[in-house]
């Protein structure tokens, strides 16, 4: 029987990321790296990547016998390239494949979970606009598509003729009706009250029709977030959307006027009460909240919202 190191190392790299993922869920840190609807699937690996630990196990003592009847048909010109874990030699090419996974595993259990905040905001650009249409808001971004316009688009994208008005009416209508329902809950709110389960669905309704909700009061909590060139009583109040993981991690929010803006940071957490307005940021327009009341609070446990 012959040891193999590279075998052993095999073994215990696939250990190490069933340890991780189970670290992760006994902390709570894995809605840090996903979508929290993702966590059954994450369980699933780590018992998959266990049940490989023990497979690859098998595969640390070589007999030499078939050690040596490898190196037996490799050197008789079977057109193997590979050392397939048995050469106890080392070069860089497998040296490198086992850097690319041991480094990221540990920072992984050394570097201690970190929450999204403003700075990677700040990275990442901030979506005042509505997720559904994807277009992002900035001081630089151009007056928003008119929504007659983004029917046209998909008029175009499946094929159908752009100067038939009644195909575009139709889409209009369509578009309209897939929000309907959203705009009779919001409207009979007293207080429009934004959830970590309504977030995004709210957020989305209100950017779109901002003129249906002008005078609603809304009550929410998010982050604060500040672009230079705010104006001094002008920040956002958001939160962070993970579809899938943190790779794309997006921030949606409200604009927000207030008189004490200015003295409030960067990624302090505040519940604002407000009533909801048609304001512009740039050169678009878009909803604004005039903040009537708020306080500071504590950061969710879960400080994420999804889709």
């Amino acid at each position: 029987m012959k040891f193999q190191f590279q075998q052993l190392l095999r073994a215990f790299i696939l250990l190490g990321f069933a340890g991780f993922i189970f670290k992760l869920h006994y902390t709570g840190d894995i809605g840090k790296y996903i979508n929290t609807k993702y966590v059954g699937f994450s369980q699933v690996a780590s018992v998959l990547l266990v049940f490989l630990f023990f497979i690859q196990l098998q595969r640390i003592w070589v007999p030499k016998e078939k050690l040596h009847h490898h190196n037996h048909e490799c050197d008789h010109g079977h057109g193997c390239e590979h050392d397939h874990g048995f050469s106890s030699g080392w070069s860089m090419k497998p040296l490198f494949s086992y850097l690319i996974l041991v480094i990221p595993l540990l920072t992984g259990f050394v570097l201690p979970a970190k929450t999204l905040d403003a700075d990677m905001a700040s990275k990442k650009g901030l979506l005042l606009s509505s997720p559904a249409t994807g277009e992002k808001s900035s001081r630089e971004t151009s007056t928003p598509i008119p929504q007659e316009q983004i029917s046209i688009m998909a008029n175009d994208s499946t094929g159908n003729s752009q100067g038939s008005s009644e195909q575009n009416d139709t889409s209009i209508v369509y578009f309209d009706d897939l929000y309907d329902e959203k705009i009779k809950e919001l409207m009979s709110q007293p207080i429009i009250k934004m959830t970590d389960k309504n977030f995004v669905s709210y957020s989305d309704t209100i950017t779109l029709y901002p003129e249906k909700f002008k005078g609603k009061q809304i009550e929410m909590t998010g982050f604060v977030y500040k672009e230079e060139g705010m104006q001094s009583k002008e920040l956002v109040v958001s939160r962070f959307i993970i579809t899938h993981c943190v790779a794309d991690a997006g921030v949606i929010g409200f604009l927000a006027d207030m008189d004490d803006a200015k003295q409030l940071n960067k990624d302090t957490w505040i519940q604002i009460q407000g009533i909801l307005d048609v304001g512009s940021y740039g050169d678009m327009e878009m909803p604004v909240i005039k903040v009537t009341s708020w306080k500071k609070v504590n950061a969710p446990a879960d400080p994420y919202v999804y889709p």
